[in-house]
């Protein structure tokens, strides 16, 4: 039987080129590093992590099996979710929506709902915001491929090297495309469009003019333990940062201060700034992040390329993860096999029902943050 679990039944600048870094390696997932003193010798995933707080490995995914998949789903959910917002024919208010690439139709999508639209792609993030709008009827933004790209073996395998082989995945999966100025533009043309009485019935459209979303744009330091209830505080969160594109250093790269985990919560140590670790991401790499490890994100200095990366959550079963009303998994048990959720349907079901249930008795969540 596949059971779901609730979180309130549980218990208790320096730039990145490859194998410059302790923390880089390759799927293989061991790593020799050689000291001053010391010839070399084993280190382990495990160690290297607790150490230093992040963890790079190369090649883990497949580009064309593992992460194809979900690119096509989410372009095609993005043409769904413009077709939603408008009243009419796409065709009849952005004559050439269809000539317009991914990143470019997109941020159509971001203009023409005012950024709402990141109420829907991100529950887990907006749903704290006073503006939060449930979409009713709208496309699923928890489809099967997400669920599959989560709950990956090879991520698991990571990741169950670092806290064990009972893995549960909290509600704290996120999406993050960080656009080029050129493709601003065509948000902006967007935004203006959306102004014209009887074009939309989107809901929840924020005040004009909004483009600045923290998805899109150079992202400030922050940890990732903290934005949600006390209960979450001190577990051993596992952050996944999976880039679908290039993340490289002029294209809104990943960057680390190395071993910030270890001082707890704290303000970020801006003296340490200049340790910070620029992280050049492949598609087919995966950044593992202590909950409490500074990170942020550079801006996209390009002229029309695009940064997309999903993260994603993971800690041992049985621990509080701060969202008791959005649903929480099994997604590896090797005491309990028969725990694990493998139904992505199943899955997408629950979210469906845990905002569907928000929406309708417990709006407005922003108490917490009081």
């Amino acid at each position: 039987m596949q059971r779901i679990i609730h979180q309130n039944l549980a218990k208790n600048p320096r730039d990145l080129n490859g194998v410059c870094s302790p923390c880089v390696l390759m799927s293989n997932f061991t790593h020799n590093e050689p000291t001053a003193t010391q010839p070399p010798a084993m280190v382990s995933n495990r160690d290297l992590f607790l150490r230093e707080g992040y963890l790079v490995l190369r090649g883990v995914l497949d580009s064309d099996r593992d992460l194809a998949p979900i690119a096509a789903t989410y372009s095609k959910l993005v043409d769904d979710l413009v077709e939603y917002a408008l009243v009419g024919e796409i065709s009849a208010a952005i004559p050439d929506y269809s000539t317009l690439n991914f990143p470019e139709r997109f941020a159509t999508l971001v203009g023409l709902t005012r950024g709402s639209v990141f109420d829907h792609l991100d529950p887990p993030l907006n749903v704290y915001g006073k503006g939060y709008r449930r979409w009713p009827n709208a496309p699923s933004a928890q489809p099967a491929e997400l669920f599959d790209l989560i709950s990956h073996p090879r991520i698991l395998d990571a990741v169950e090297q670092l806290i064990g082989p009972e893995i549960c995945v909290p509600p704290l999966q996120h999406i993050n495309i960080k656009l080029a100025a050129s493709h601003m533009q065509k948000a902006q043309r967007a935004e203006r469009l959306s102004c014209r009485p009887g074009l939309l019935h989107a809901p929840g459209l924020g005040p004009p003019p909004f483009i600045q979303a923290f998805q899109m744009n150079r992202t400030p330091w922050h940890i990732d333990e903290y934005p949600g209830l006390g209960d979450e505080s001190g577990h051993h969160y596992i952050n996944v940062w999976v880039p679908m594109t290039q993340a490289s250093p002029e294209c809104a790269p990943l960057v680390v201060l190395p071993r910030s985990h270890l001082n707890g919560f704290c303000d970020f140590p801006v003296e340490r700034e200049n340790e910070a670790v620029v992280l050049d991401g492949q598609p087919g790499d995966i950044v593992l992040m202590a909950g409490k490890l500074f990170h942020s994100s550079k801006g996209n200095r390009t002229e029309n390329s695009f940064r997309w990366a999903f993260n994603m959550r993971y800690l041992p079963v049985g621990y509080l993860c701060g969202r008791p009303y959005l649903p929480c998994f099994v997604a590896r048990s090797r005491k309990s096999p028969e725990d694990q959720l493998r139904d992505p349907k199943l899955w997408s079901n629950y979210w469906d029902a845990a905002l569907d249930y928000l929406d309708r008795y417990l709006y407005p969540l922003t108490h917490v943050l009081e």
